[in-house]
This record gives structure tokens, C-alpha cells and sequence, in this order.
């Protein structure tokens, strides 16, 4: 194909996709008192949702221009596209529903386009990305079934989501499907539905294994590619969970902070194709080594500062009550207690993430400690020598070694 045709196909199907997101924006801030919530539920972190999937198909064109060989590219293409059609659709319906009733047409055909294309293009990014991630290929010819297998399953789900009968889900479930079948082909049409979603989970789950062995038996720069792309996937899949039990809890999830934690899930979520992306593109790759270690040692830290503070909040209120009826001096010397509790928790944790993911480094310094210690108590010259050499083979494993005195 002709590399120029190329460029400008995916350059203009990112353009398209980044239009179809700014018009998008712009209908976030003018249904920002719509009496409907979507997504993630507040119109600052629908924002953030359809300014930083931007991201997507601008990602995927780079990618595509410098590798058109590669499918992730193209995958991004095709996803960021179909995403941004359905965030617009979603605006849109939005307004004709709520901002504006019946001032725009095609509002129901706006509510089947916005959650068909959201669900299917976000199943095409995951299970593809897992299956191809990063050279574009499966990762041998074995798994070109599991391939075949996703690229079924997602026209039978759309087309049963597309024909079934009854309400749309949440939070359209007001509205009945105007495309739906009734009747036993109706039927047949929500099996579809949900042998194609089955399909697809299975297969995302397969992938998700698959990039694990990948990684595994990867060397060198893919090593550090998919190094990045799991990291963020991890992160990701972490975050899930929390959410859910974060807005379970009334307190929490309809608290003022549950804005900045949902805006957290947008970014975790785009970070996850971005740094597909980046890896791709070999951009810093040399870094992640490093991301990953402070991320597991702040994070764990944070994680048990977080816990002591609360759980210090539970207990002093119970010791403190019959002393006082607030609960600003259990906060207080919970606060002190943690700010205590920081540094002790950090080098434990440190040492930890050290012995377990990064043990060179954790040997390393254990052979220079040991040398210290010696250092101190050594007085043979000779001796001395001979402790100095083997902590530097040790610890930077030269391919030689030596040492020179210069004599008095």
C-alpha cells in the first residue's frame, strides 16, 4: 500500500476521532445539568473522559504513520474512532432528552449508537490488545485460533445487542431497543448477545495469559515494552475493585471526593492504551524499571499509611469517647501516629519490593553493607585488598578488576 495513502488515512480517521471528542466536550458542559448520570457520574469526570481519550487515536495514528506494518496502530484507530462515536452519541442523546427535549432528532438511534459502539470498540481494544500486544502478531502460530475466536465473537455480539428486545441498559433502561426483534428470533438474538459477551471475556482472559507469557520469555526491548503495558494494565485492574467498594459505601461514594477517584479511573483507564503506545513507539522505555519500583513502594506505603489512619480513627474514638464527644483529637493523634509510622513503614516496604523484584539491587547492597562492616575492623592492607576486589565483582560485575597502591 502506498505509504503517503496510509498517512493520511490514519491522520484523518485521528482527526475525525478528535473532532467527534471536541464536539463531545462541548455538549459535556452544556448538559453539565442534565438530570442523568453516565459513565462515571459527574460532568467533570465525563470531561476528563472524553478529553483524555483523545489520546487513543492520536496514539494510533503516530503509531500507524511510523509502523503501518504493526496492527496495535491500527487497532487504536479503529477503537479511539468508535469510542468517540459513542461519547458523541451519548451527548447527544443527552441533550435531546434532557437539555433540550425534542429539540434535536434521531435521539433513540443516538442511545443504541452510544452504547453499541462504546461496548463493542472497548472489547476489540482489550481482547486485541492482549492477543497482538506488542509486535501485531499473536504470539505464535498456536494462538491464531484464539485470534479467529475474538474476531467472531464480535460481530455476534453486536449483532445480538444490536437486535434484541426490551429496555437498553443502564442508564438508558428507560428506553426500549427500537431495533429489536420480537418473538423466537428474538430470543435467538439475546443468546447471541450473551454467547458473544461470554466469547469475548474468555478471550480477554486468554489474552491477558498470554501477555504474561510473553513476558516471561521476552528479552530486551519487548521485555521493556511489555514491562510498561502490564504495569499500567495492573494498575488498572486494581483500581476496579476499589471503585466499586468506594461507591458501595454511601458515605464514600457520594462524598466531594469521589471526583477526584473516579478522574483517577478515567486516567488509569486511557493510561493503559498510552502506554501500549509508548511502548511501541520505544519512547523512555528505560525508565519503567524505575516507575515500577516507586510506584510499589510509595504505593504500598501509602496504602498502609492510609490504614493505620483510619483504623486509628475507629479505635482512638472508642478509647476517647467517654473523654471527649468530637472525634478532632483521635484525628489528630491519628494523624501524628502516621506521620510517625511513614518512614519505618517505607524502609520496611523498600526492603520488601527490594528482596522480591529487584534482588541485584538488594544483594548489592547487602555485599557493600557486609564490606562496610569489615572495613571497620580490618587492618591487613592485603586482606583488604582482596574484600574491596570481591564487593566490586559483586556488585558491578566488571568483565575485570584490579587495584593499585601507590607505595609512600
Amino acid at each position: 500500500m502506498n505509504p503517503r495513502f496510509v498517512r493520511l488515512l490514519a491522520w484523518l480517521m485521528a482527526a475525525f476521532a478528535i473532532a467527534l471528542l471536541a464536539a463531545a466536550a462541548v455538549l459535556v458542559v452544556v448538559n453539565r445539568d442534565a438530570a442523568i448520570n453516565t459513565y462515571f457520574g459527574s460532568p467533570p469526570v465525563e470531561f476528563a473522559l472524553v478529553v483524555l481519550t483523545a489520546a487513543i487515536p492520536a496514539l494510533g495514528a503516530a503509531i500507524a504513520t511510523r509502523r503501518p506494518e504493526n496492527s496495535v496502530g491500527w487497532i487504536f484507530l479503529v477503537g479511539g474512532l468508535g469510542f468517540a462515536f459513542g461519547q458523541f452519541s451519548n451527548e447527544y442523546a443527552i441533550y435531546a432528552y434532557f437539555t433540550a427535549p425534542g429539540a434535536l432528532p434521531g435521539r433513540e438511534l443516538m442511545v443504541f449508537n452510544s452504547l453499541l459502539f462504546v461496548q463493542v470498540c472497548g472489547a476489540l481494544l482489550l481482547m486485541f490488545l492482549f492477543l497482538l500486544f506488542p509486535t501485531g502478531r499473536p504470539p505464535s502460530s498456536r494462538w491464531r485460533p484464539i485470534v479467529w475466536t475474538a474476531l467472531v465473537s464480535a460481530p455476534i455480539f453486536a449483532i445480538g445487542y444490536a437486535l434484541r428486545p426490551g429496555p437498553f441498559t443502564s442508564p438508558w433502561n428507560f428506553i426500549d431497543n427500537p431495533f429489536g426483534l420480537t418473538g423466537e428470533i428474538g430470543v435467538v438474538m439475546s443468546a447471541f448477545e450473551s454467547i458473544g459477551r461470554t466469547i469475548g471475556v474468555g478471550v480477554s482472559f486468554l489474552g491477558a495469559a498470554g501477555l504474561l507469557m510473553r513476558l516471561r520469555a521476552a528479552t530486551g526491548i519487548e521485555r521493556q515494552q511489555l514491562k510498561l503495558f502490564v504495569f499500567a494494565s495492573v494498575l488498572l485492574a486494581l483500581y476496579v475493585p476499589a471503585y466499586f467498594l468506594w461507591v458501595s459505601i454511601p458515605q464514600l461514594g457520594e462524598s466531594p471526593a469521589n471526583i477526584p477517584f473516579a478522574t483517577l479511573g478515567v486516567v488509569l483507564f486511557v493510561s493503559v492504551p498510552i502506554a501500549a503506545g509508548i511502548a511501541v513507539l520505544r519512547y523512555r522505555l528505560y525508565d519503567i524499571d524505575l516507575l515500577i519500583h516507586r510506584t510499589l513502594v510509595y504505593g504500598s506505603t501509602s496504602t498502609a499509611i492510609a490504614a493505620t489512619f483510619f483504623l486509628g480513627i475507629v479505635g482512638l474514638q472508642g478509647l476517647l469517647r467517654p473523654l471527649t464527644a468530637g472525634s478532632e483529637l483521635a484525628v489528630a493523634a491519628s494523624t501524628l501516629m502516621s506521620f510517625a509510622l511513614f518512614q519505618p513503614i517505607r524502609r520496611r516496604v523498600q526492603g520488601a519490593v527490594d528482596r522480591r523484584f529487584d534482588r541485584s539491587r538488594y544483594d548489592a547492597a547487602r555485599t557493600l553493607d557486609l564490606f562496610a562492616d569489615r572495613l571497620r575492623d580490618e587492618v591487613d592492607l592485603d586482606a583488604l585488598r582482596g574484600d574491596l576486589l570481591a564487593a566490586v565483582r559483586t556488585t558491578m560485575a566488571p568483565a575485570h578488576a584490579s587495584l593499585w597502591l601507590r607505595d609512600r
